[in-house]
């Protein structure tokens, strides 16, 4: 199913406090996926095939983090991006 996920994610060493409030020492930037769209499409692809059979109106996401992929996955599955 193309590229492993985390092959494509810049990632960073170090001590973060994340937003949730808890720390890590790794940081991903999850926004770097669809720098280059045509390397994440076969991932997103095979998410919107395990989805397919729930009959999804519209597929959300919020503006930090998941609004790309979001959208991509209401493309392929061909229903509303909100």
């Amino acid at each position: 199913m193309g590229e492993d996920v985390l092959s494509l994610v810049a990632a960073r060493q170090g001590h973060f406090r994340l937003e949730s409030g808890h720390h890590s020492n790794l940081r991903l930037d999850l926004d770097s996926l669809f720098v280059q769209p045509t390397r994440v499409h076969p991932l997103v692809n095979g998410l919107a095939e395990a989805l397919r059979g729930h009959e999804l109106a519209g597929v959300c996401g919020p503006l930090v983090g998941g609004a790309f992929l979001a959208q991509m996955l209401a493309s392929a599955l061909a229903v509303a991006f909100r």
